[in-house]
């Protein structure tokens, strides 16, 4: 082909004699009649082969035609890129010359792709124009099963100890004894696979609801989201920010090329052959560059009621709502506060092989076996309205709807709970008060909310001492600080040195007894509605007093009122 540089297509057809001036000029009314490229008739008209036809679509791109089957692959061109990259990209590494990655691609001018290729390379490309097949041939021959393989070698090499010690070198990895973890052998020390597994294992290890990743100084700052803190765990200034960026939104199917624009996405990143971590991405603009924020959700199960920690006089209010079959049943609280984990112990309470259940939500957490799950993106109650009719039509017996809505909403769904199915109605209100108050606000008839509602489950989490270093912190460091400074002081790897580790629910049970019914029912309902409340069994503040008689909270009894003012208040602790 190199003869023929500078020449269009038709000209190196005449020249080579495949086709007369004549056959040629018909060839060409028939590409701007079809549509098709003239070298793909050629090769219909059986002038070309296929191969023929190839070198001719590079010529056309300005590259080079590669022929897998007639040339020698070099190996350690083969290792610069995984199996799953070059599956994903339908690429072939097959040569490396003077620093320069030679790359045998199904569309070597697509210059987005090619940029992202280089993120995980760490090279630059030269593409070429190869055959599809041969491609496909390539990576099945030349990286056949070589991840499991590779893992499956080290899990037989080593032993637990070994693996452990491994693991250690990326933080503490406490309460993860006994788990495989797929450690990469590359030779950089900072690569970036290895840094994202670290922000992985270490959000695994401290159990964080978000990750926050930033540029400073060229470098990249990671934050966890710990509890409802926000703590700068460690600075990675040796590896390219944009890098990381790139390959987290290339894992996530987000636009790389596109970074002044909000995004979102979501991936599974597989640990193991059994732990996955499901991590949903957010990336916004700033003056600095993409910030990404990551939602991390390891646990893909259930609850159920007895493990949420609700006393036993609230375990038997909630089940002898569920035992209705029918009714409304609202769980109530501010964001971050576990009702959807709530809303989703309720269904693990029935059987779902008996049941027609079925979910309305913005974004499903949960993966739920037997239950209908739908995810809703309509932004007025009218198209929520007619979701709820089409999925009352298909036979449903018990509805949950977790996402914000309206008043339309709210009535159909208690005229639905009358007809006899049971409704699940997840919403952002601090306490049952506040609930009850707001569906009358809503001009909700009274005889409708007091006939259809079972009951409300509000809810608010407190943080808990870390049990590795509770009790034994304060007055204990308070001395150390004042004779030999900071420095000494042994770091908590379970907390990250904040003194807590996980959250515990706070729950107000409501059941709708006939006493409540007729005090809804009356006018001064307002009043009277507040002063009963506050006689209840199952209130914010029994739940505060019991929980800070246990250590765990962290909370002293000294600090009563002031905590109870911020759990009903709404905000998280």
């Amino acid at each position: 082909m190199s003869s023929a540089e500078g020449k269009s297509i038709e000209d190196i057809v005449l020249e080579a004699g495949l086709v007369s001036s004549d056959k040629l000029k018909e060839l060409k009314e028939l590409e701007e009649r079809t549509g098709n490229k003239i070298e793909k008739i050629l090769y219909n008209e059986g002038i070309i082969s296929y191969k023929e036809r190839l070198a001719l679509s590079a010529k056309k791109m300005g590259v080079e035609f590669i022929d897998l089957e007639t040339i020698g692959i070099n190996k350690k061109a083969i290792h610069t890129l995984s199996g799953d990259v070059s599956r994903r990209y339908h690429i072939f590494p097959f040569d490396i010359r003077n620093n320069l990655l030679y790359l045998a691609m199904k569309e070597p001018d697509d210059i987005f792709q090619i940029d992202e290729i280089k993120v995980f390379a760490q090279m630059e490309i030269k593409p070429f124009l190869a055959d599809g097949r041969l491609i496909e041939k390539a990576i099945e021959y030349f990286y056949i099963d070589e991840y499991h393989m590779e893992e499956q070698n080290k899990i037989q090499s080593e032993d637990a100890p070994a693996i452990i010690a491994k693991a250690s070198e990326m933080g503490s990895l406490q309460g993860f004894a006994g788990k495989q973890f797929n450690f990469r052998s590359d030779d950089m020390d900072r690569n970036i696979d290895q840094v994202i597994r670290d922000i992985v294992i270490k959000s695994l290890q401290f159990n964080a609801q978000n990750i926050h990743l930033d540029k400073v100084n060229s470098g990249l700052r990671i934050r966890y989201r710990i509890d409802g803190i926000l703590l700068e765990e460690e600075n990675y200034m040796d590896v390219k920010f944009d890098d990381i960026i790139t390959k987290i939104k290339i894992m996530a199917g987000m636009f790389t090329c596109d970074r002044n624009v909000p995004q979102k996405g979501r991936f599974c990143y597989d640990m193991t052959y059994k732990d996955k971590v499901f991590l949903e991405v957010l990336s916004l603009p700033t003056v600095n560059g993409e910030k990404l924020l990551l939602k991390a959700n390891s646990s893909q199960k259930g609850y159920t009621v007895d493990e949420l920690g609700f006393t036993e006089y609230e375990n038997n209010l909630i089940k002898a709502m569920l035992d209705k079959k029918s009714g409304l049943l609202i769980v109530t609280g501010p964001g971050g506060s576990g009702r959807t984990t709530t809303a989703y112990a309720l269904l693990n309470e029935l059987d779902a092989s008996e049941l027609n259940i079925m979910t309305i939500e913005r974004k499903p957490v949960f993966k739920a076996d037997g239950i209908n799950q739908i995810q809703y993106s309509g932004k007025n109650d009218e198209d929520l309205v007619n979701l709820l009719k089409a999925v009352s039509e298909h036979d449903a017996d018990v509805i949950v709807v977790d996402m914000e809505t309206g008043s339309q909403a709210v009535k159909m769904l208690m005229n639905t709970a009358l007809s006899g199915k049971l409704i699940i109605l997840v919403m952002s209100l601090p306490s049952v008060y506040d609930t009850l108050i707001s569906l009358f606000s809503m001009n909700m008839e009274p005889y409708l909310v007091t006939s259809s509602i079972n009951g409300i489950i509000a809810q608010h989490q407190i943080r808990k001492a870390c049990p590795s270093c509770a009790g034994k912190r304060n007055d204990l460091r308070k001395e150390i600080r004042k004779t030999i400074g900071e420095s000494w002081i042994k770091r908590c790897e379970e907390c990250g040195d904040t003194g807590f580790r996980g959250k515990i629910g706070v729950f107000e049970v409501f059941s709708m007894s006939r006493e409540y019914r007729n005090i809804l029912l009356n006018n001064d309902r307002i009043e009277k509605l507040e002063k009963a409340l506050s006689k209840e069994k199952s209130t914010f503040r029994n739940n505060l007093d019991r929980l800070m008689g246990n250590e765990n909270t962290g909370t002293s009894r000294g600090s009563r009122n002031r905590s109870e003012r911020e759990v009903t208040g709404g905000d998280d602790i």
